[in-house]
């Protein structure tokens, strides 16, 4: 997630200075509904939010810039290797983010899929388990849950949306 434009993954930074749009945010209705929530959110993002670091500027994998699908390891080849284990498995690599780690000179990587579910869902033809597989050398482990608490809240106003 960022302030990148779509076409192009180049950042924007706002015209606003920040102070400026630190008064906008605590203005606003959710901040005066949860304004400790709001300030963390806040400080969580606001530095990075402004920045003009090099690494920042652009959309990118393994030093050529940032991304939230990938850990900051991961370079192309690991994103090409990590396609060809989601198609063998017919998993889509839409709704999933890709962690490498390196141990003993083995690499291990972590597919989390989004998801509500963080267990096993009921055995149907359309949910990927999570398990842990061998493929070309690596072991990939299919995890759910990623995003739960945020999907879970997506949900639930979608069945709100619904009754209205």
């Amino acid at each position: 997630m960022g302030n990148y434009k779509s076409f192009g993954d180049t950042k924007f930074v706002p015209s606003l200075p920040k102070e400026k749009l630190k008064k906008v945010v605590w203005a606003s209705q959710a901040f005066l509904q949860n304004p400790e929530e709001m300030e963390a959110l806040w400080e969580s993002c606001e530095k990075l939010m402004y920045s003009l670091e090099p690494l920042q500027k652009h959309l990118g994998l393994s030093g050529e810039g940032v991304s939230t699908y990938f850990s900051a390891n991961c370079s192309m080849e690991d994103a090409k290797l990590a396609q060809k284990f989601l198609d063998s498995q017919n998993i889509s690599a839409y709704n999933t983010r890709l962690f490498k780690t390196e141990t003993g000179g083995k690499t291990s990587y972590e597919v989390r899929l989004a998801s509500v579910l963080l267990d096993e869902p009921q055995l149907d033809e359309m949910s990927v388990k999570p398990k842990q597989f061998q493929f070309e050398g690596c072991t990939f482990t299919v995890t759910r849950g990623d995003y739960s608490p945020i999907l879970q809240r997506v949900v639930e106003n979608l069945q709100k949306a619904q009754v209205r």
